[in-house]
């Protein structure tokens, strides 16, 4: 189990990782993670989860002929992550992803960040989606989260038993 101060850290390295990526390309990115809850971000399940979801992503990007390219493959102690760069246009990209994830039966479960050159986050509210919806009573995740409406031991059950389901 991690500190919560290191799994802080590994964020922001993450995000930084991601900027000298950004100014080095010059092109959107794509980050695709797991939402593991807890302080245990990366093990075997979470691994082989995220490479499953992200051959699925890929699946779909080449179906629409969006031109990607695989920068890196991160495992810090905040998580694992897929980071792809893009010339696809920034909203349709977005858009694409979102309804990847919205459609996807376990899509829930990950996070695909679709990020500017200039190191912005596009939200998924301001493509034209409704806020990403709570895995166990299917409220509002962010309301959930902040109201701490469920304990992170369910979320984490709720989590590993998808996960399992998916990778099986």
């Amino acid at each position: 189990m991690h500190r919560a101060a290191d799994i802080l850290k590994d964020r922001e390295l993450k995000h930084l990782l991601q900027v000298n990526l950004q100014k080095k390309l010059r092109r959107s990115l794509i980050s695709l993670g797991l939402n593991m809850p807890g302080r245990v971000k990366v093990n075997d399940l979470v691994k082989r989860s995220l490479k499953k979801f992200f051959n699925d992503l890929e699946l779909c990007l080449i179906s629409k002929e969006i031109s990607y390219k695989l920068e890196q493959y991160l495992e810090l102690k905040c998580g694992c992550y897929y980071i792809l760069s893009s010339p696809y246009n920034i909203i349709d990209l977005k858009k694409i992803c979102v309804d990847f994830e919205e459609h996807h039966k376990y899509g829930r479960l990950f996070d695909i960040d679709v990020i500017t050159q200039y190191g912005k986050s596009i939200k998924r509210t301001s493509v034209g989606y409704s806020e990403r919806k709570c895995i166990v009573c299917d409220n509002e995740f962010r309301k959930c989260r902040v109201e701490k409406a469920h304990s992170i031991e369910s979320i984490k059950e709720i989590v590993t038993k998808r996960l399992n389901e998916y990778v099986k």
